[in-house]
């Protein structure tokens, strides 16, 4: 779809005609109504951006650029929990229920 889009920003039915002209032909019934929500979807709003009812490609990757000199920041080590204290916590949790159980009788 984009080499047919990227001449000029284009409505949804314009998209469809210049892609029908390229020759791919729709399964849908509605081919207006399947681009249409392909372009309004995640993935349309990644590739495509709209400016006056029309669409044009975003251009460059559909990836996140990544600012110059930046970092990926490592990933946070998983924190687990000791066997004793996860039955602490697990005691603790009956207890809870056990008092707001009570409270509501």
């Amino acid at each position: 779809m984009t080499e047919a889009t990227s001449m000029q920003p284009l409505s949804v039915r314009e998209i469809v005609i210049a892609v029908k002209k390229a020759g791919h032909v729709f399964q849908s019934a509605d081919p207006i109504k399947s681009v249409g929500s392909y372009l309004y979807g995640p993935e349309g709003k990644r590739h495509f951006k709209r400016a006056n009812g029309k669409f044009s490609p975003a251009g460059g990757s559909s990836a996140p650029a990544a600012k110059a000199g930046a970092v990926a920041k490592p990933a946070k080590a998983k924190r687990t929990m000791s066997p004793a204290a996860r039955k602490k916590v697990a005691e603790a949790v009956r207890a809870y229920w056990a008092k707001k159980k009570a409270g509501m009788k």
